[in-house]
């Protein structure tokens, strides 16, 4: 996965603007011009950060090969690639809640989908805006993994693991950690209309967001689903969404290209923050119902200075 995400950084991002040439003819001021494009793009500080680290790994094996020498200029050199922090303990990491979709927004982009005809894809959404799960743990969900009584929880015991060539795979989620996590009541009788038949269908093992076969979902697929609900719901697009022609072995398929300005990984972030501000659940906990292997990393991640502070705790010692 590693090697995959680096040769799509590669092909989208760095070779577009550098081009083909030798690493001697590259320079520092095409470097920036590659972290100018990604920025004017509107994508995330992050894709910033991992495209010059992309391209900073390159300069470095330039040089352990001996393609750069150390009387060659450094195509690196003084170029930044990471935000700066604004206020302590703040990093690249950092992500405010304004700049993730609204509630209204999310609610449109579910409505947009079971317009289309995705209505389980709808739910399978409106799931991982409240519980927080990656696209892996979603697609590898079974109907067994669901409780409602006494407490509603998702048990969340393995992901799915795919890649450009070969099958899925079954792990254990992120972290080598089983877990659970939660959703609210309001989901509670969709999703237990669901389970009961998934059961009647496949038993408890069968999945419960599977593809259009019965077989795990590939996200590529997905995507299609999601950038079309994504135009429908007025989301913000980085890229028009488009119709192609062309694709199948005789040229007759197509398919619906095109990028929104949020991806699903990023209602996972809008669960984060509800855990944290509109539940006020305990970063430990929030950090157990995400999987993330350290309290601190959820606090860096979500957790920023918001109104006036000063005021703010003045108001919570006035009966001290």
């Amino acid at each position: 996965r590693y090697r995959e995400k680096h040769q799509y950084l590669l092909r989208a991002w760095i070779l577009p603007t550098i081009g083909s040439r030798t690493v001697i003819e590259w320079n520092s001021a095409e470097s920036d011009r590659v972290l100018a494009t990604v920025r004017k793009a509107g994508r995330s500080d992050a894709l910033v950060q991992d495209v010059g680290s992309a391209m900073r790994a390159l300069v470095t094996y330039a040089r352990r090969l001996r393609w750069l020498t150390a009387r060659d200029d450094d195509p690196m050199w003084l170029v930044s690639y990471s935000t700066k922090s604004t206020r302590q303990g703040e990093t690249a990491i950092f992500i405010p809640r304004s700049t993730l979709p609204t509630d209204d927004q999310c609610a449109a982009l579910f409505a947009a989908m079971a317009e289309q005809g995705n209505t389980r894809w709808a739910l399978a959404m409106r799931l991982v805006h409240r519980s927080g799960l990656r696209w892996g743990e979603l697609t590898g969900l079974q109907a067994g993994d669901l409780e409602f009584e006494p407490n509603r929880i998702v048990h969340v015991r393995r992901a799915v693991e795919q890649t450009s060539a070969g099958p899925p795979t079954l792990k254990t989620p992120k972290n080598g950690k089983t877990r659970t996590t939660i959703f609210p009541k309001s989901l509670a009788a969709d999703l237990a209309q669901l389970v009961d038949e998934v059961t009647v269908g496949h038993g408890s093992t069968g999945l419960l967001f599977p593809n259009r076969r019965g077989g795990v979902a590939r996200r590529s697929s997905f995507q299609q689903v999601w950038i079309k609900a994504a135009d429908a719901a007025g989301w913000p697009m980085t890229a028009p969404l488009c119709r192609t022609a062309g694709y199948g072995q005789h040229d007759k398929g197509w398919r619906w290209t095109g990028s929104a300005k949020w991806t699903v990984h990023d209602l996972r972030h809008v669960a984060a923050c509800w855990m944290l501000f509109d539940l006020s659940l305990d970063p430990a906990i929030v950090a157990e119902k995400l999987g993330h292997a350290d309290p601190a990393f959820t606090v860096k991640r979500y957790v920023g200075v918001r109104g006036n502070p000063d005021e703010r705790a003045t108001q919570l010692t006035d009966e001290w």
